[in-house]
Parts: C-alpha cells; structure tokens; sequence
C-alpha cells in the first residue's frame, strides 16, 4: 500500500512578534522522533496551496474544468439531494467581538436538533425562497440554495475561524450583495429565542452564517487513489462522486493495516486534528493532539514502512499558503546523513509570511 497522510496545519500556529516563544525555540512541541526521520529521510518538494480545501477540490479537478465548488458535494455527502441546484455553505457561527474586529468562532457546544431547527425556521420564513432557502441535513453544517444571487466567492469557516473577519469577506462583483445578505441574517439571528436559551445555559450563541464555495455538481475527476479517510464532508461527497471508497478515518494507524490487510494500491488519509487548535492559536493543544498523531500514526507508520509493509508514505503538510509534500520509502531510510531537524526548522516563522498567505 502507498500510504498518503494528508495533515493540515502540521507544523502549529506561526510565530508572532510578540509571542513568548522565539522562532528558534520547540520546548512546547512534543517529542516525534518518528515524524522527523519520515520529514529528514524522504524527498521534499513544496508548492502554494491556498488552503486545504482548495487542494483537495484541485485533486478533483479536469485541467480543462472550472474550480469545483466544495457545497454540493459536501451536501450529498450529508445525505442531502443537490440536484441542479446552486448551493453555498452557510456554516452557523459565532462573531466575537475582539477589540476593534470580529473573529469567527465555531458554536460551543454544538448546534442541537432543536435550535437548528428553531433557527432555520426563522431564516426561511424571513427570506425570499428564490433568493435564498437554508437547509441542515445535520444540525451543526448547513447549506443554501442559491437563487437570484450573484456568484459567492468566499473561504470556507474552516479557514476563517479565529481570524479577524474582514479580510475573508465575500468578494468580486457579488461581493457587496453577498455581505448585505450577511448582515440581514444577522439581524434576524439577533436575539433569537434559541440564542436566547443558549445564552442563559451558558453556550455561545448562533449570531451569524457563514456563506462559502457556492456552485452546482459537477463531473469530477478521479484522482490514483482507492481508499479515502476523512470524516470531512466535501472529502467524502468528492470520493463517492468519483467511484472512490470512503471511510471514516480509525483512531489508529494499525486499525488501518487490520481493516485493509487484503488491499493494495494508494489510500488517502486525512489528520485533521491539529486544525482547531492552531486556529485558536492554542499550542498546547496542538502540542497534545501532535503528540496524540506521532504515537497513533507516525511510529506505526514509520515502523510498517520498515518492514516494507508499506511501500511507500507521502506526507502532504498544509500550511499558511503552502504544501510541504515528502516521499519517504524503505530505501530512503537507509540514508542516515539526511539528519532529523526540529520541526520548527521546516516552516518560516515569519509573521509577515504567515498574513500574507492567507490575505492572498
């Protein structure tokens, strides 16, 4: 089996100018001795990547295709019925009011049945069905379908959250239409009766959606790979749209080699643990969750290649704006000159860097 480990935001939060931690420092990264020798050991190659979702929608993309939007897909996967029509996520949020910005936080706890339900029903009785009609297969992902609205070019809430939201409005020529829209969800959200009990539990309430990646099905195209892990979505309604088998991802890399032991070929597998914590800009809880992925994942892995269990490994690393992909065999191991670094050493530090990226 070639092994494809696909972890977004690898590498922690970036440094910032002000932080306690200089760039050259890891005492706050765990030991993973197993994660360095697959990183020093293999052939490395990096290249822009706007954000995880836009690469993994680009694997699903014909050259000569126009950029697949991620919300049907997902919807499908939900178990909602895209049909023709124009879909958007409209993820439910909270704005927080930080200083002089709003930054997107994800409901805590999540959305129950209940308010999701007490929260679409007002939405859809205040807008105009051909403008706008809000639908939750599941109470914490919701969707619109797009009537008479301008084209949505917006990033998905999994980038956006525990960011400033102004530089990661709609934009384009629809972009003041779609941020109109915005503030008139807000409006009807305001003071909400199931916010409202929200609030007096204690819960963050649902102050705002979050409008993203609108488009209609397409044809995708399938990329070399026979197995998919992800508990993602659009990951999994990209998989079934391309005839690829979709699984939810085991807890353990050994999990993996028992429920695939009679398989070959290329699986995909998506380690998204570490993006909540570094979008919170929390490295303790990066740091716990990459300790959590060296014993799981790394040294199983690392240990299976080895053996030439494995043929090979590519671990794809997604951060700000970029792709750090590395091609680790059996053979590879043998080189011992390429040293173990720490991981601090594959990633710029430079704040200016890291806001760059996600502004482009």
């Amino acid at each position: 089996m070639h092994l494809h480990l696909l972890v977004p935001d690898l590498f922690g939060p970036p440094f910032d100018a002000a932080g306690a931690e200089p760039p050259t420092a890891s005492a706050s990264a765990p030991a993973t001795p197993a994660l360095e020798t697959i990183l020093a050991r293999g052939r490395k190659a990096t290249q822009p990547a706007a954000s995880f979702e836009a690469w993994l929608l680009a694997q699903f993309t014909a050259a000569d295709q126009a950029p697949l939007a991620s919300a049907p897909f997902a919807l499908a996967a939900d178990g909602g019925e895209p049909g023709e029509q124009t879909w958007a996520h409209a993820d439910p949020v909270h704005l927080r009011v930080e200083r002089d910005h709003l930054v997107l936080v994800e409901p805590d706890p999540p959305l129950t049945s209940a308010d999701t339900e007490a929260l679409l029903g007002t939405l859809n009785d205040r807008f105009d069905p051909q403008q706008v009609r809000f639908v939750a297969p599941t109470p914490s992902r919701w969707y619109a379908a797009i009537g008479a609205m301008p084209p949505l070019l917006a990033e998905p809430a999994a980038r956006v959250r525990g960011h400033p939201i102004a530089r990661f409005l709609p934009r384009g020529d629809g972009g003041k239409t779609w941020q109109r829209l915005l503030t008139e969800v807000q409006m009807v959200l305001h003071d909400h009766p199931a916010n409202a009990a929200r609030e007096t539990r204690g819960e963050l309430p649902i102050n705002s959606v979050w409008f993203a990646s609108g488009g209609t099905i397409a044809p995708v195209r399938a990329p070399r790979v026979q197995l998919l892990c992800s508990t993602l979505a659009v990951a999994r309604g990209l998989a079934h749209a391309a005839g690829i088998e979709a699984i939810d991802p085991p807890p353990q890399f050994d999990e993996l080699v028992r429920s695939t032991a009679t398989r070959s070929g290329v699986a995909w597998c998506v380690l998204d643990a570490l993006r909540a914590p570094v979008a919170y800009h929390d490295r303790t809880a990066w740091a716990r969750g990459l300790e959590i992925l060296e014993r799981d994942w790394f040294a199983p892995a690392l240990a299976a290649l080895r053996a030439r269990q494995l043929g090979m490994i590519t671990l794809h690393a997604f951060g700000p704006g970029s792709e750090l992909v590395v091609e680790t065999t059996a053979s590879d191991l043998r080189y011992l000159w390429r040293r173990r670094r720490p991981l601090h050493t594959y990633v710029n530090p430079s704040v200016d860097h890291a806001n760059a990226a996600l502004e482009s």
